[in-house]
């Protein structure tokens, strides 16, 4: 409430960014009569389904970690519940260095002149490829050089989803993201909460951490080979092509 302001009403706005955040306000006003877009719309639409497919597979990993990591700091890394408390943070702290920092580089990329897929995806090619440091933390013999790796890997997974959450934004107009980001965070409920039952079952059968931390690592790089098959490029959709592609009622 201290910092916000309307983009035009804003003391710190340059000139050049408010012309870009308005820029799509003629779109706006012209489907401001038009009927609301069918969610059934968004069913047909790759752009959609790779956000939706790349939310699916990776929350699960941020869920892991939040659900999970003092049971495993715990069980095999022998914290007490005020270790647990006292350094459990460590991770979610770095991981902010990732949300902001993903999409900074992407940005970056895009004013040197890299094409908005090229930079987009080179981003999450770099964040998904640091995942694996997740699977090295499990076996190193100390516990912090463990809470570092997580949180390096917890970095990524925020520069992952820094790129992935604007793809929606990239392709889609304004009036149609907060449906597809909907979409894409039920996908990804439902990834974690199967996800949370294959860890339960894992330690009551195999009583380790490893298979699930190997899982966690290597989520990621499967889901940007996804994400690249079924959006080979990412570009604008306009609404009136996404409701013409609803299904008829």
């Amino acid at each position: 409430m201290a910092l916000y302001r309307l983009p035009r009403e804003h003391p710190l706005i340059a000139d050049s960014e408010l012309k870009i955040i308005e820029a799509g306000d003629g779109e706006e006003e012209e489907l401001s009569g038009a009927s609301r877009t069918p969610w059934q719309s968004f069913l047909v639409s790759r752009g959609a389904w790779g956000f939706i497919l790349g939310k699916t597979l990776t929350d699960t990993v941020w869920w892991f970690y939040i659900f999970w990591l003092p049971s495993y700091l715990k069980q095999s890394r022998g914290f007490s519940l005020k270790e647990i408390g006292y350094f459990s943070w460590i991770p979610f702290l770095i991981s902010g260095v990732g949300s902001v920092g993903g999409g900074w580089l992407s940005g970056y990329l895009i004013r040197r002149g890299w094409s908005l897929n090229r930079a987009r995806k080179t981003v999450m090619a770099l964040s998904a490829f640091c995942m694996p440091f997740g699977i090295i933390a499990v076996f190193v013999p100390s516990s912090w050089c463990a809470l570092a790796l997580i949180g390096v890997s917890a970095s990524a997974h925020q520069g992952w989803m820094a790129n992935l959450y604007t793809i929606a934004s990239d392709i889609f107009p304004k009036r149609d993201v907060g449906s597809v980001i909907g979409l894409g965070g039920t996908g990804g409920s439902i990834g974690g909460m199967i996800f949370a039952l294959v860890t339960g079952y894992t330690l009551q059968w195999f009583h380790t951490y490893v298979p699930i931390f190997i899982i966690t690592g290597i989520m990621h790089p499967l889901a940007l080979g996804v994400v690249h098959l079924v959006i080979p490029k990412i570009e604008p959709l306009s609404s009136v092509a996404l409701r013409e592609a609803a299904p008829a009622n």
